[in-house]
């Protein structure tokens, strides 16, 4: 959710709960346009006028606590209807898991379904595209280790957000290992980034193993090197 998305506000409400088992809001707001909705794609994105709309968000979270870890379910929905006869509605479903401090796993998916007569593929009929992100986390302090994975499908579209690329998949891990040293610099961080993104088609779209040796210094200085010849 992209907040200034809202371009020019008429009038708005929100209703918002919060206990300890739930939160929940629900804001929609009577927007008079004149910004640029975002038509993304594979390879460039485009943008077409912004009309009048009435933009609503929905948003329930469940905060989840036991003797295997904590963690959340939610939901979200994202609606944007304009004055022209043109709609764009998302909804998804979201979770965290944290069985200890240092592990943290999420999930996202999302599902969109579009209707606009100005905006070329679109059409009157509508089209209608899923999302999914999923991620992991660990890090105890001197180890870290992150992977994530994006998949866009080339219909997806969410004006109420920023979502400038669809149609790929992209899978990216970055991990590190710190150790303390005497000298100039006093801790060292040798790691490894790396990323695979392509099309829906298959066809490569980015593709890196990047050697990283992270530096921090005297001085609160931070140092960072990264030969790409594998770009």
């Amino acid at each position: 959710i992209y907040t200034r998305s809202m371009t020019d506000p008429l009038w708005g409400s929100r209703a918002t709960y919060r206990s300890e088992r739930a939160d929940a809001t629900v804001l929609t707001v009577a927007d008079r346009g004149g910004g640029f909705i975002i038509l993304p794609g594979t390879y460039s994105s485009d943008v077409r006028d912004q009309g009048a709309s009435q933009a609503t968000f929905g948003r329930a979270r469940v905060p989840l606590v036991g003797a295997s870890g904590t963690g959340s379910a939610g939901v979200l929905f994202a609606d944007r209807n304009y004055d022209d006869g043109s709609s764009n509605r998302v909804a998804s479903a979201d979770g965290v898991y944290k069985p200890s401090d240092e592990i943290r796993l999420r999930a996202q998916g999302m599902a969109s379904q579009t209707k606009d007569a100005l905006a070329g593929g679109n059409g009157k009929n509508g089209s209608n595209g899923y999302a999914m992100v999923t991620d992991g986390f660990y890090d105890n302090g001197s180890e870290h280790l992150y992977a994530r994975y994006t998949a866009i499908s080339p219909k997806f579209r969410a004006d109420n957000s920023i979502i400038v690329q669809n149609g790929y998949s992209a899978l990216e891990i970055e991990s590190w290992q710190c150790r303390k040293v005497e000298g100039f610099f006093n801790q060292m961080c040798p790691g490894l980034n790396a990323k695979e993104q392509r099309a829906w088609d298959n066809t490569p779209l980015n593709r890196y193993v990047t050697p990283v040796l992270a530096l921090k210094g005297n001085r609160n200085s931070f140092w960072n090197i990264q030969p790409r010849w594998l770009n």
